[in-house]
């Protein structure tokens, strides 16, 4: 993959290696996610750009893109400092919104490390993913090598993932393990448990129950960073995420009196990030979180 960037598409070792962790290019449709990917004859490579500057003090390019006046669907705006929840040389702690992709979009256009890119006007290399409605901690790095380190941590089992999710039903158990393997559903563009699929395992333990509105507020800790883990995890126990229409969840409940709570978006967020020895930080709920457990809890 690097080789054709750098011979056919004229950039520099530095320019595809960052292309390629920004998630930023695309092989036929589906995104290249290692140099080392061997491209077939004829395939159809894609880069998306921002508008690049480049750092020579780091001797990377970043992306510098113009935020946002207002927040809307497609880009909604970083506020500033605040969405900053932790800086140091090698990493940086974002928050990130709902509606913001982690990574570079197939369409195009921004993704959340070109927003942070632009609020430390420095470089801001992906580390992993967040779905894009998932709100919470990430953590993106700011030199390749830092970058290869905190994904190595991630691959190992260092990271301690810890997620605050509402679900629909009232489970009888306080705590419970969902152990089952996750892999493509081949009826639907999700994950679903399959014994072919890859290894995962979630712990969901009971924060606060809603039992007259059907709901509850669940700890979710995933062993495993499978893709969709906690949302699939949840629906094969019989408790899909409040707004999650993928995997069954409701888009509203009704409460008791007869007040409709409109869930538009999966209620997922990374509540705390842990990488041992040097990091452990936390991310308050979002507006759309507070406003809806202060509803439940007035029932």
């Amino acid at each position: 993959m690097r080789r054709v960037l750098e011979e056919r598409g004229g950039l520099s070792e530095t320019e595809a290696n960052d292309a390629i962790a920004r998630g930023a290019v695309f092989v036929d449709a589906r995104r290249a996610d290692a140099p080392e990917l061997k491209i077939a004859v004829g395939a159809r490579v894609r880069v998306h750009f921002e508008r690049a500057r480049s750092d020579a003090a780091r001797g990377l390019e970043v992306t510098a893109v113009a935020l946002p006046t207002t927040p809307s669907e497609s880009a909604p705006a970083l506020h500033l400092r605040a969405r900053i929840l932790f800086l140091d040389d090698a990493a940086i702690f974002a928050d990130k919104p709902a509606g913001l992709a982690a990574q570079t979009p197939l369409e195009g256009g921004a993704a959340l490390p070109d927003y942070v890119a632009t609020l430390i006007g420095g470089p801001a290399l992906l580390v992993h993913r967040l779905d894009r409605d998932t709100t919470g901690v990430t953590v993106l790095a700011r030199t390749t090598e830092a970058q290869r380190q905190l994904q190595r941590a991630f691959r190992e089992g260092a990271a301690r993932k810890e997620y605050l999710a509402l679900i629909a039903g009232c489970p009888p158990e306080e705590r419970w393990t969902v152990d089952a393997p996750l892999g493509a559903d081949p009826d639907a563009p999700r994950r679903s448990v399959r014994k072919t699929g890859s290894p995962a395992i979630t712990d969901f333990e009971i924060v606060e129950r809603f039992d007259r509105a059907g709901v509850a507020l669940l700890l979710c800790r995933p062993r495993t960073g499978r893709t969709h883990q906690i949302r699939a995890h949840a629906a094969h126990a019989g408790y899909p995420l409040l707004g999650d229409a993928k995997y069954g969840g409701p888009r509203q409940i009704t409460l008791p009196d007869g007040t409709r709570l409109p869930a538009p978006r999966p209620f997922l967020h990374a509540a705390r990030l842990r990488l041992p020895p040097a990091y452990d930080v936390a991310a308050p709920l979002p507006e759309d979180m507070k406003s809806i457990l202060a509803k439940l809890r007035s029932v």
